[in-house]
């Protein structure tokens, strides 16, 4: 489930149901929600954060002088707020502890709140978490406990920094999920108490895969093109993407994912092998894209989703991904199911 979808979701249910108090809030607004026909008007301002208050009422009356306000238009500014899981051994079944671990994303989205009630003016809070590029200690710690928690690129060589965004990273997204449904709670709070001054909600900011150095090329002997180096093809991509293809593991009909693999997976369900028509209707992986896979099994890092997170036994910590004379290709099954790895 998308970072987005988590935050979507929390919010809905939170909105909802109330579910979260929380401390020190400034007074509720207890004028009436604002019209669905106002439009916001909501630059990013890259000095929300560090101008001083003289200098943010100067660039809110330049704001209304260049655009202008009326009863169905309203300007204001949108800010970056940043999501910090600080704690990696949070228990994710212990809200009040996961919070705790957000306390710093809580206080800059109530000094956003609080800078635009000053002001007078609407705000949209952008959320951007660590999952791209940056890093914090749930992520230093996913990446150090499990290197398929990242992204992998095409030669085998870790995007440290960039986490996965496979499905198949059950313990890290099950502990960002924790973490981001408690931001949704937050957030659906603060829309009810200031609905004049929240107006819009956003997240994740930012959300791609890998580019440096899948954005250069390299040599590739077999053409005069040169091939790309791709992102992500951590073991856990891979596999996700093998059922995908086919209604395997968590794509199985009954599992969380059914009904989402590719339009035409039922081709290869059931199917023995990817050079097997088990189910008899005419079509193999292999015939179909000219592959030569002998087994559905991982060429590279080949792991089971039967055992439960906690007790995978597949995870590559970084004292193996490091140790000398360890290599990516480590054990690679020959006629193993893999992922193409050329764009050309």
């Amino acid at each position: 489930m998308p970072i987005l979808t988590f935050l979507r979701r929390a919010l809905a249910l939170a909105a909802a149901l109330g579910v979260l108090l929380a401390p020190d809030a400034p007074r509720a607004q207890a004028t009436a929600v604002a019209h669905r026909n106002i439009t916001y008007i909501l630059p990013h301002w890259t000095g929300f954060w560090s101008s001083t208050n003289e200098a943010f009422a100067a660039e809110v009356k330049d704001l209304r002088s260049r655009i202008g306000e009326g009863g169905r238009v309203k300007v204001g500014f949108s800010a970056y707020i940043g999501i910090t899981m600080s704690d990696p051994r949070v228990d994710p079944s212990n809200p009040a502890a996961v919070r705790a671990g957000l306390a710093g994303t809580f206080s800059q989205m109530d000094t956003a709140i609080n800078r635009a009630i000053a002001n007078q003016i609407p705000i949209g809070l952008s959320f951007l978490t660590a999952i791209r590029q940056t890093s914090d200690p749930v992520e230093i710690a996913g990446e150090a406990n499990d290197r398929r928690n990242m992204q992998w690129y095409s030669r085998h060589e870790l995007a440290s920094g960039w986490s996965t965004y496979s499905r198949y990273a059950r313990k890290q997204r099950r502990l960002q999920e924790a973490y981001m449904r408690e931001v949704g709670r937050r957030l659906a709070l603060r829309i009810a108490q200031y609905p004049e001054t929240i107006v819009s909600a956003s997240g994740d900011g930012e959300v791609e895969l890998a580019y440096d150095p899948a954005v250069q090329t390299v040599a590739d002997p077999s053409s005069d093109r040169p091939a790309a180096v791709l992102a992500d093809y951590s073991p856990f991509v891979v596999a996700e993407f093998r059922d995908w293809l086919r209604q395997g593991g968590l794509y199985a009909p009954g599992q969380p994912l059914a009904g989402q693999a590719w339009e035409l997976s039922g081709r290869y369900l059931n199917d023995a092998s990817p050079g097997q028509d088990t189910n008899g209707d005419g079509h193999t992986l292999n015939a179909d894209y000219s592959t030569h896979f002998d087994s559905w099994g991982l060429k590279y890092f080949d792991w089971t989703l039967g055992n439960s997170p906690d007790t995978d036994t597949g995870a590559i910590p970084a004292s193996t991904y490091y140790a000398p004379g360890w290599s990516p290709e480590t054990g690679a099954v020959a006629g193993g199911f893999d992922a193409p790895r050329s764009a050309v």
